[in-house]
């Protein structure tokens, strides 16, 4: 028996006390990186509403949550990673988002 569990539920404890009420602010990343011209798979929205969202609303029973994934728009995120990437692969990277998002919930 190990007393992991019971230190890091304490350790995770004080973090979130310590950060309650702050607010932090999120540069953007065009500021950051000015040279940088994200581009975006031309087929992102075909991937979006009819793959992503459709097999979203499948997969995750809890609509609330379904709701949630589909509105986090993980399609955008893989449409800027694989901008000249097949289809297929859009769809796949998108897929893996959603659900790598869910990973521990």
């Amino acid at each position: 028996m190990t007393m992991t569990a019971p230190v890091e539920s304490m350790a995770h404890n004080a973090l979130r006390k310590s950060i309650l009420g702050q607010t932090i602010i999120i540069p953007s990343i065009y500021e950051t990186f000015p040279d940088w011209k994200p581009r975006l798979h031309l087929d992102y929205e075909k991937a979006r509403y009819e793959m992503l969202n459709p097999w979203i609303q499948r997969w995750v029973k809890d609509r609330r949550t379904a709701g949630a994934l589909e509105n986090a728009d993980f399609g955008t995120f893989a449409a800027v990673w694989c901008p000249d990437a097949p289809f297929d692969i859009l769809c796949t990277a998108a897929k893996y988002f959603a659900w790598y998002s869910t990973v521990g919930l």
